[in-house]
């Protein structure tokens, strides 16, 4: 059996893989019984259909290739989802005892909110992106592959510096990427589409230091 993944709507750890195009599917109602051989599910359906990022690039998808036989519900794995499938990017970073954090809700897709907090602490209500700073995001997201990110960088009780990056998805599924006093080789290319914003709050640009 192949690694199984939490469900993110239940909990329930012993999901399914699902795999298309199986020849033998006999579905009779809900009984997934004949359909199900060694930890995965078997369907008949082409696996791809194509989608539109938030840029307008056509791109190659996939049908959900997970499911859950406790609240039986289908879902995607992480390495699975779009950026156009973000529901909230969290950027949380520590300078010098300044600590920030932002949350940008991508959830209804149109248009963004962004609440800036400080030390936790909300200084200002919701204030809706403009398009192109709602485009410069997202771009910075893709363009930076954090896919190819490690999850961890350089781990120190003692540091100048900490971030935190976490993106959540439209089906309850998250990621989180997190550093002391390291990044990726393409912070620069994330962060560029979040500095217009990060300004308004971080007057001292402290998030410079950052590097």
């Amino acid at each position: 059996m192949g690694k199984t993944l939490t469900c993110p709507f239940c909990n329930n750890k012993d999901t399914l893989k699902v795999v298309y195009c199986y020849r033998g599917y006999k579905r009779k109602k809900d009984d997934l019984s004949n359909l199900v051989k060694d930890g995965t599910i078997y369907r008949n359906e082409k696996p791809r259909f194509e989608k539109y990022d938030f840029d307008g690039e056509k791109i190659t998808a996939t049908l959900y290739n997970k499911y859950c036989p406790n609240c039986q519900t289908y879902f995607h794995s992480i390495g699975k989802m779009a950026v156009i499938d973000i529901n909230l990017i969290t950027l949380i970073y520590e300078v010098n005892k300044q600590r920030y954090r932002f949350d940008f809700d991508f959830s209804n897709n149109q248009q963004a909110k962004n609440t800036c907090k400080c030390d936790y602490i909300t200084i200002d209500k919701d204030v809706i992106l403009s398009s192109e700073d709602r485009y410069n995001i997202l771009k910075g997201v893709k363009e930076s592959k954090m896919n190819f990110w490690n999850k961890e960088y350089n781990y120190n009780e003692s540091y100048n510096y900490r971030w935190i990056i976490k993106l959540e998805y439209f089906n309850g599924l998250s990621e989180c990427f997190y550093g002391y006093d390291q990044v990726s080789n393409n912070r620069n290319t994330f962060i560029k589409g979040f500095k217009n914003t990060i300004y308004k709050y971080d007057e001292k640009q402290i998030i410079n230091n950052i590097i």
